[in-house]
């Protein structure tokens, strides 16, 4: 059976991509022209207001006039040089971006989704470690990467993200963080294509919108064997 490869959503996918990936570079040059004139107590001092000002979202899935005060607060910061270096990297301890990531699919409010999404930007160009730094899920740990790559294979419906919005935000996400996953053979690490794909084919099973399916929704079973 001959299957027919979306080109052209995936030129456009690969063209949004690089285009975010772009943005995100720049701001990262700006922050470091930045920080590399501050002397060490300085940054010191701006990387813990970083660290203390990200672990308040931990309690603040409330109010959006809470989360924009945060967002501020860290944009400032940025501004100033501050890097995210001091957050924990370790999925028991406290609050970090990869758990905000992870929770994407409960911030329901609008409002709230545009404001976590600037703050993971803001905190990507701070610096954090991509490739460490995991949300609690089971047993043991996931990267940032491995939880967008579940939302998005996921897609909407009953099993993750609650509506589009959501996803809209992910996916801007996944083209921030995408070259960012560890590869060393001597350090765990997965390949998130494999990810995505494995999620993809296990929601093919049930209603909602899935990437893919949503567009290839008449060609279902030609598409779980492609995944095989």
């Amino acid at each position: 059976m001959e299957l027919n490869f979306p080109m052209e959503k995936y030129g456009q996918v690969k063209q949004e991509t690089i285009t975010l990936l772009t943005a995100l570079e720049k701001a990262k040059v700006d922050w470091l022209r930045v920080r590399s004139t501050l002397d060490p107590l300085q940054t010191n001092e701006l990387d813990e207001q970083f660290k203390v000002a990200f672990e308040q979202l931990g309690d603040k899935f409330g109010s959006s006039m809470e989360w924009q005060e945060i967002a501020e607060k860290l944009q400032s910061l940025v501004l100033q040089g501050a890097a995210a270096s001091l957050l924990d990297d370790h999925e028991l301890g406290s609050y970090n971006l990869a758990t905000l990531i992870s929770q994407m699919d409960s911030i329901t409010d609008t409002t709230v989704q545009g404001l976590a999404t600037k703050i993971i930007w803001l905190t990507i160009i701070a610096g954090v470690n991509l490739k460490t730094q995991k949300a609690y899920a089971g047993n043991g740990g996931a990267i940032s990467l491995e939880w967008i790559c579940v939302y998005l294979a996921s897609g909407i419906g009953d099993y993750r993200l609650q509506d589009l919005d959501q996803y809209t935000c992910c996916y801007a996400i996944f083209g921030w963080i995408i070259n960012d996953f560890p590869r060393a053979q001597s350090t765990d690490h997965f390949f998130p294509f494999n990810t995505f794909l494995a999620c993809l084919k296990n929601s093919l099973n049930k209603e909602g919108l899935t990437p893919l399916a949503l567009a290839m929704k008449n060609n279902r079973t030609e598409l779980i064997q492609l995944l095989k």
